[in-house]
């Protein structure tokens, strides 16, 4: 990606609404997400409130488009490290990236409130080249990364498995998502916050009792 291919436009488009979400995202690391001021936000970053909800129209939107930058950062990540592994491997890749990428505890349980509370579920947002290059400029090719959920591509992934008969059962992938995306959301949820850094490796073992158990059926 080259800056100098962007439009001017574009450019401060794309680094005014990253600048918000970053300084949002940090507060929502100590903060509860009902109680981030926006006007607060919006004197750090320089910008009116009208600016902001030009960028994101509902306070909530700002959490759908941090989780859909992070699913794209984490894609990228997956596909950088294990594109010789086979599917299985890039499964526990994909959990192990998820846990070292996490902003943290408080983070987490935010958003998992926020989910719940407000009933969300969405398709995958269009992420401008613009708006990936200032969110993660360190990251080459970033651009290619398709615009996805996580449960999307961790059901590519499955199909991909089952294709490769590493995961050799009689359930749909649909079902094997399931219990992908409960241990997913569900372990963060059951250890205590403490043991939080410790997320990668619940994780991992978590993972291979379920893939085991679902190589059994």
């Amino acid at each position: 990606m080259d800056p100098n291919n962007f439009l001017l436009r574009e450019k401060k488009y794309a680094k005014t609404k990253i600048a918000v979400m970053n300084e949002f995202i940090t507060r929502l690391q100590t903060q509860r997400f009902h109680d981030i001021s926006i006007k607060d936000v919006c004197d750090q970053v320089e910008v009116s409130e009208a600016t902001f909800y030009n960028y994101f129209p509902q306070k909530v939107d700002l959490i759908i488009y941090f989780k859909q930058l992070f699913a794209i950062k984490t894609i990228w990540l997956v596909q950088k490290k294990g594109h010789q592994l086979g599917a299985v491997d890039q499964i526990h890749l994909l959990f192990s990236i998820i846990a070292e990428e996490m902003p943290g505890s408080n983070m987490f349980y935010e958003f998992i409130s926020i989910c719940v509370g407000e009933h969300f579920r969405h398709e995958a947002l269009e992420i401008s080249i613009a708006e990936r290059y200032y969110a993660f400029s360190e990251c080459p090719g970033i651009e290619d990364i398709p615009a996805m959920t996580f449960e999307i591509y961790l059901l590519q992934i499955i199909v991909q498995a089952v294709k490769e008969k590493s995961i050799n059962t009689k359930l749909k992938a649909e079902e094997i998502l399931i219990g992908l995306m409960a241990i997913l959301v569900g372990i963060p949820m059951t250890i205590e916050e403490e043991d939080f850094e410790c997320l990668g490796k619940h994780y991992k073992k978590q993972l291979a009792v379920y893939l085991k158990g679902v190589n059994n059926k």
